[in-house]
């Protein structure tokens, strides 16, 4: 018998698992309470990853022999890859009872303790692995793991480099090395780290995932959209990354297969894929299928399955609005944001500003610093800091402006920071938190009947939900010919970011300007890709590719100048323009826009509305064609239209800073007042 073992061992070691199993399964028949056949038998199915079989046979050997220290550690490993993470731990605790120097132990119960979240056992179960086994490679890579959890950068990356170190060719440490460089910001050194896991492993989805990440923020588009299809084609838990790959080809203006894409865009939010909800925005106006997303998103990150505390009535003097945001920096949130804050009444309410992304530039966090009573960075804090911290601070209401944007923290809302807390202008749409309170919108935003697709209440503004900052103007001497723009033409233009100019659009830009003569487009170069696909597309459709202009980026203050030289801003659809049509109504030009269902497509309704141009909202993209051509080619027309802008300018309360946050203010203490008197969080109107 002792032949056969040593025969299926052996098969065994060298990966032969087919033959290795026959042969524990011939041993077992001849003796079912074989000790050392249940185990290794037990021990191979957790490498097939059959952990139910694995977890037959691994028990097995623990009744045959229960002072066995061995099939514990194993029996942990099976439970947490069953997700019974409590069990997992009692497994590992028991294999450390009977061996207390199994260095193996204390790093498996450090793994799923890090599961668990519970970060610092999983570091003392580390730490204790180490002491045990000081040159223990997967040691210090499963630290560096849980360092990274807790934003302790610098400690994983030492220990990261520990790892390659005892094992040069460890891909899995090249790859934490590579994550944690990203979150640093240090992407050429991320690419190196990613390239190397690569090389040690050809088929390592997760490092060609976040390769393609990287290559995103550095705008290595191609790049980027190569390695997502390599991490699809490796692995289905990134399905989502088709999301990335049509964002790319947006931004790039590279629409070849954008049809095929957003179809299977669609298909995948029918399969309950999880996609990103700001990309989906930019080509589905259905609030209906946004929402579907929506609930598939906050699933898949588990964004809804923490409780809902009641937290305590502070009584605070004062009420106190924590504001979180990763652009308190050069950013148009940034500029927007320090204007209400400055207006805001400091004998009523009490500011905490909480910088979830580091800015380079100190000029415009300083700014944002003075009219705060408290400014926080918590860039490098957990979820669990920023937290306690919040609660710590005794915030009254705490306000989103991210949602699910780049470095938001809407986990940290999922665990509740505050007693009350506002989705609010950042992100243009439900977040589907059920832990966020309310969003701040208007009657034409979110018409009644649109309102059963938001899981927050609605505190409906009087006027525009959107504030606009008042920038001061350069002193440069612009004119038309600077900027390669014909004297005597009609300039329709958009300044929106290229993600948002899709097929349909363009398509009816192009039908505007065949049929009007002596007239440009003027747009944003958002990138140099961008703008030769888009003069490309335009030879597609027999347009002379000289009457698109395009105009490079400028600070804002020389930027807001340039307005003066369009006579019709054509807004995109599904996702408006939101700045730039505050910026070129209150710079006297007027927009024309369509509207939809979703919030991101309803922007330049609620805008156009509130001045009363309401001539100015197509129904039909046939219908924005019609308007932008018969405005076009009446110029009493369009004096009349400019007029009027000027006029509701200084007649309506929708440039009126002072006054929108004046009701803001009555917005935030009607909620807390509500809350302190335990009534029904309902929707909030406010005159």
């Amino acid at each position: 018998m002792s032949n056969q073992l040593d025969k299926a061992i052996s098969l065994h070691m060298r990966g032969q698992f087919s033959e290795a199993r026959k042969i524990y399964k011939l041993i077992l028949l001849s003796d079912s309470k074989d000790f050392q056949a249940n185990h290794l038998l037990g021990a191979m199915e957790i490498q097939l990853k059959n952990y139910q079989l694995a977890k037959n046979f691994t028990e097995k050997a623990i009744r045959i022999n229960p002072d066995h220290h061995a099939p514990y550690n194993n029996l942990g490993l099976i439970l947490r890859e069953l997700n019974q993470y409590n069990d997992s731990l009692t497994a590992y605790d028991k294999a450390i009872e009977l061996k207390p120097d199994y260095a193996e132990a204390y790093n498996n119960r450090g793994v799923t303790n890090r599961l668990l979240e519970k970060y610092q056992d999983a570091i003392c179960d580390y730490d204790k692995a180490i002491e045990l086994k000081p040159r223990y490679a997967e040691v210090y890579n499963n630290r560096s793991v849980a360092y990274l959890a807790r934003k302790e950068y610098k400690r994983a990356h030492n220990d990261c480099c520990t790892a390659i170190e005892l094992n040069f060719n460890y891909p899995e440490a090249y790859y934490n090395r590579g994550q944690i460089s990203m979150e640093i910001g240090q992407l050429d050194e991320a690419v190196l780290d990613f390239n190397s896991a690569i090389n040690l492993r050809n088929n390592y989805s997760d490092a060609y995932y976040l390769r393609g990440v990287t290559f995103f923020i550095l705008q290595k588009y191609k790049d980027s959209i190569n390695d997502f299809k390599v991490a699809i084609s490796l692995n289905k838990k990134f399905q989502h990354a088709i999301a990335q790959i049509y964002n790319a080809l947006m931004i790039t203006g590279d629409w070849k297969d954008i049809r095929k894409t957003e179809k299977i865009l669609k298909k995948k939010i029918e399969e309950n894929i999880a996609l990103t909800p700001f990309i989906i925005m930019n080509f589905i106006d259905s609030i209906k299928i946004q929402n579907k997303n929506l609930i598939n998103y906050n699933k898949a990150y588990s964004l809804n399955n923490y409780q809902n505390p009641k937290l305590e009535k502070y009584n605070n003097s004062k009420i106190h609005i924590g504001y979180y945001s990763g652009d308190f920096r050069e950013h148009v949130m940034g500029f927007l944001i320090a204007e209400i804050l400055k207006l805001h009444n400091k004998d009523n309410f009490k500011i905490t500003a909480f910088s979830l992304k580091n800015s380079k530039t100190k000029d415009s966090k300083d700014t944002i610093k003075d009219y705060c009573d408290d400014f926080l960075d918590v860039q490098n804090y957990t979820d669990e800091d920023i937290v306690s911290i919040s609660r710590d601070k005794k915030i009254d209401i705490a306000v989103d402006l991210m949602g699910h944007t780049s470095f938001n923290k809407i986990s940290c809302f999922s665990k509740r920071l505050a007693p009350i807390q506002i989705n609010y202008l950042g992100y243009p749409g439900s977040t589907g938190i059920e832990n966020i309170d309310y969003i701040i919108a208007d009657k034409f935003i979110i018409p009644e009947e649109f309102k059963k697709f938001y899981s927050e209440k609605i505190i409906y503004m009087p006027n525009c939900y959107r504030p606009h900052y008042i920038s001061k103007h350069s002193n440069n001497k612009f004119d038309r010919e600077y900027f390669s723009l014909p004297t005597t033409a009609f300039v329709f233009g958009c300044f929106n970011n290229s993600f948002k100019i899709n097929p349909d659009i363009f398509f009816s830009w192009m039908n505007i300007l065949k049929k009007t003569n002596n007239s440009v487009l003027w747009l944003l170069e958002s990138n140099s890709i961008f703008k030769n696909n888009i003069l490309l597309e335009a030879k597609k459709l027999d347009l002379d590719p000289t009457r698109l202009i395009f105009r490079e980026r400028l600070k804002t203050e020389e930027h807001l100048m340039t307005y003066k030289f369009m006579d019709l801003f054509l807004d995109t659809f599904p996702y408006n323009a939101h700045t730039t049509a505050c910026e070129s109504l209150y710079e006297g030009v007027p927009v024309l826009t369509r509207g939809g269902d979703s919030f991101a497509s309803r922007v330049g309704i609620s805008l156009l509305n509130n001045l009363k141009l309401e001539e100015l909202i197509a129904n039909s993209q046939e219908d924005y064609v019609e308007k932008a051509l018969k405005i076009a080619s009446n110029p009493k027309m369009l004096k009349n239209i400019k007029e009027k802008l000027k006029e509701r300018i200084k007649t309506t309360n929708v440039f009126d800073l002072k006054s929108y946050v004046k009701n803001l203010e009555v917005a935030y203490s009607v909620a807390i007042d509500k809350y302190n008197n335990n009534e029904k969080i309902d929707d909030l109107y406010i005159y």
